[in-house]
């Protein structure tokens, strides 16, 4: 079964015996979405540029814990987890630090995969 309430949810396998693919949105129009196939995993992606508070796209819903203020790097983080609820809290809360801590983190709870997209950077694998 296959589950999208926001977060997707992948429980068992396809009923055509392989892993589900799920499509990450990427959060920047200029490039490619990734696609990521999985059993028994969720995924989540948080991207500064999801929800926006201006018509220019400016000031955005991720805001930097140190200082307040909107995130102004257009970010996308998706992360996998054993389940949804550590899927999206993980990707928030990833949007929100730099990468070096989210290695950290990712490395610390077991079963989380974190991807950061960066605008103009490649994705990179931080865990």
């Amino acid at each position: 079964m296959l589950v999208d309430m926001g977060e997707v949810l992948a429980l068992s396998r396809h009923p055509g015996g392989r892993p589900w693919r799920m499509e990450v949105q990427n959060g920047d129009e200029r490039r490619k979405n990734e696609a990521i196939d999985g059993i028994d995993i969720a995924v989540a992606t948080t991207s500064s540029r999801a929800t926006v508070f201006d018509p220019a796209g400016r000031f955005g819903h991720i805001f930097d814990p140190f200082t307040g203020a909107c995130e102004t790097r257009p970010v996308s983080v998706t992360v996998t987890a054993p389940d949804a609820t550590t899927a999206d809290t993980a990707s928030t809360a990833h949007a929100a630090m730099p990468c070096r801590l989210a290695s950290t983190m990712a490395i610390s709870l077991p079963g989380l995969g974190v991807r950061i997209t960066l605008a103009d950077e490649p994705s990179r694998s931080c865990g």
